[in-house]
């Protein structure tokens, strides 16, 4: 009787480490959902939920140099744009954005003396914005340098590793590497194990 009792407290533990080991990974992800409530509900709908991304690799420096390459320039100085088309290619630090088209507008910064600055980017036509360990795409993104945030809209979706999440809009605050996605948020988490945890597992059930 004692040999049984000791068999369900030794089950019972090792059930209470899995969980634990399970809480623990699931806290872990990168990738945290919040669902944000409106402040008077009882009057207004209720706000669309949304979700907090860490995209740290897509931090970057204000004094980085921005680097467009395309197939097409199209300048107006009437209006202050420029227009590139054809496998475009912007490159700002570690961020790499591809798309379609790039319309870059000119002017003088609020507050500044300086002219012809960049003052928004704007990328159309299948923008996929990568870094060395995430990748963001979807049919447009505004890029404020004033505000330092891309603004992505349409079929966003953002994968990190073995996780996505997807959405209608994502603002993503490039100083700090943090965005918010917004809308009908839909966030896939990928419970594959690694190789070598595989390999391992298979070891010890063969002894």
């Amino acid at each position: 009787m004692v040999f049984v009792r000791d068999r369900a407290r030794r089950g019972a533990h090792l059930f209470a480490a899995a969980l634990l080991g399970l809480i623990t990974a699931f806290t872990a992800l990168p990738l945290e959902a919040q669902t944000t409530t409106s402040e008077a509900a009882a009057e207004e709908p209720p706000a669309p939920r949304g979700t907090n991304l860490s995209l740290g690799a897509f931090k970057v420096s204000a004094d980085m140099p921005i680097e467009v390459v395309s197939d097409e320039l199209q300048m107006d100085q009437n209006v202050r744009t420029a227009i590139f088309k054809g496998n475009v290619q912007v490159e700002h630090g570690d961020m790499i954005l591809n798309c379609a088209i790039v319309e870059v507008e000119y002017g003088t910064p609020e507050g500044s003396t300086k002219t012809n600055q960049i003052l928004r980017i704007t990328a159309t036509g299948g923008v996929t914005m990568t870094s060395p360990t995430e990748t963001a795409e979807s049919d447009e993104a505004v890029y404020t340098l004033a505000t330092r945030q891309i603004v992505m809209t349409d079929n966003v979706v953002v994968t990190q590793g073995p996780n996505t999440v997807s959405g209608e809009r994502m603002v993503v605050n490039l100083d700090d590497g943090t965005a918010e996605m917004q809308g009908r948020v839909r966030t896939t988490i990928g419970t594959a194990k690694p190789k070598n945890a595989e390999a391992e597992g298979a070891g010890d059930s063969s002894q």
